[in-house]
């Protein structure tokens, strides 16, 4: 007695990598510059402020300055773009204070995660990437900054 079964095709088995492609987001660069600043920040390596930022860029330790293009005083752009470009240092222009503000932290989250009182900021500077990952290099490429030299 036996009965007759239909054996149903086997769903493709999906490699690894394969998941990983499906799962990969695309990369944009304010996702990529709000991880890099999230990684820099817990390594306490990201300056805020014009103050902060400038001392920074005078002892030529920051490698990268972001800059509100909303920013309200002209002087404080042209101050940072001055300082930028005598230290040879990269500078990005950021859309909006808020969103800078938004990557720094400098807010508070409701229960929905949802980003309230979001504080402005018109300045930034990383000094120190952190590790080498996606959004690092995805930056570098962007960018065209130089990466760090890895030290054996």
């Amino acid at each position: 007695m036996s009965e007759d079964k239909k054996v149903e095709p086997k769903e493709e088995v999906k490699t690894v990598e394969e998941k990983k492609e499906e799962k990969k987001e695309e990369i944009t660069l304010a996702k990529a510059f709000e991880k890099v600043i999230l990684q820099a920040k817990n390594k306490d390596t990201v300056c805020k402020g014009l103050h902060e930022v400038c001392k920074t860029i005078d002892h030529k330790n920051a490698k990268l300055v972001l800059l509100a293009k909303d920013c309200d005083e002209p002087k404080y752009k042209q101050l940072i773009s001055a300082l930028c470009k005598s230290s040879m240092v990269q500078l990005y222009e950021v859309e909006s204070r808020e969103e800078l503000g938004l990557w720094l932290g400098l807010c508070k989250f409701d229960k929905m995660k949802e980003a309230r009182k979001i504080r402005k900021c018109s300045v930034a500077c990383i000094k120190d990437f952190g590790d080498n990952t996606e959004y690092t290099a995805y930056i570098y490429d962007q960018l065209k900054i130089a990466p760090k030299e890895v030290k054996a």
